[in-house]
């Protein structure tokens, strides 16, 4: 059994009371790489610790539907190797499910009130058979339930506002990927998996096998760059393990002090609506 721990806010806004839990730890081990790429999909990697926490967070929410999971992750440095696009590493990330589902404006009132509002103390208990076994019980009603059904009748979505990637999926798709989540990363994942990522001849390391959370869920959305087809990834990239093989060792850096002069980006495609 691992222990997680959160700042715990209650803001008020209005008449009304929203909880936002925010991870230790998450900064300099979790960014957003390619937010709406060329295949409108979006990638949150992470080194170990990073996805350990990302595994907590997706748990929690299984059990509680009321709340908002913040990653404030917009300032923290990026794997030099990810910094080939401008805007990776730039963008806060929220998780939320239908019951705490909140517009952008309201959040921008809440991020406010965060920075002076003293926080409480949450310790969660995480147990992966616990978990499991309670998720699978509550999720027997769903067993011939596609995800797509359920998300877009909970009307699922994900939309980026103000350096902030949003999320929205209902608790049944939490507790789904809770369980896969951690077996393909905690449980199956092999050493040899892991030394298949490194290419000799480029002298590389790219990430594990990149982890499904939701592929194109959402079925009214436009292909733009602000709010692409719902879809997110999940890839393992940890600089400690990278830099046992890589002869030009990677590092951290601030991804705001790389030169992109020369990035191209086909934005008159990314914006095309079908």
């Amino acid at each position: 059994m691992n222990e997680y721990k959160f700042n715990r806010y209650e803001i008020s806004i209005g008449k009304k009371k929203y909880t936002v839990l925010i991870p230790h730890g998450v900064e300099n081990n979790l960014w957003i790489i390619d937010w709406a790429d060329w295949w409108y999909g979006t990638f949150l990697d992470g080194n170990m610790q990073g996805l350990s926490i990302l595994d907590a967070c997706f748990a929690l929410m299984g059990y509680n539907p009321h709340v908002i999971v913040y990653l404030p992750i917009k300032d923290a440095f990026i794997p030099e190797s990810m910094t080939y696009n401008p805007t990776n590493g730039w963008y806060d990330v929220l998780f939320m499910s239908e019951q705490s589902r909140i517009k952008s404006d309201t959040w921008i009132k809440i991020r406010k009130k965060l920075k002076k509002t003293k926080p409480t103390f949450y310790t969660y208990q995480y147990d992966y058979e616990r978990n499991k076994w309670y998720f699978e019980q509550k999720l027997k009603i769903y067993r011939n339930v596609y995800d797509d059904i359920l998300v877009n009748k909970a009307r699922g979505d994900s939309w980026l506002y103000a350096n902030t990637v949003f999320f929205v999926f209902p608790i049944q798709i939490y507790q789904r990927r809770s369980i896969s989540f951690h077996q393909c990363y905690f449980i199956d994942l092999t050493e040899e998996e892991i030394e298949s990522c490194y290419d000799a001849k480029h002298d590389s390391w790219t990430c594990y096998t990149h982890y499904i959370f939701a592929y194109g869920l959402r079925d009214k959305y436009k292909f733009t760059e602000e709010e692409p087809g719902l879809t997110l990834n999940i890839e393992l990239y940890d600089i400690g393990i990278a830099n046992r093989y890589l002869k030009k060792k990677d590092k951290l850096v601030d991804p705001r002090k790389i030169d992109h002069h020369s990035f191209f980006r086909n934005d008159s495609y990314i914006k095309i609506k079908i």
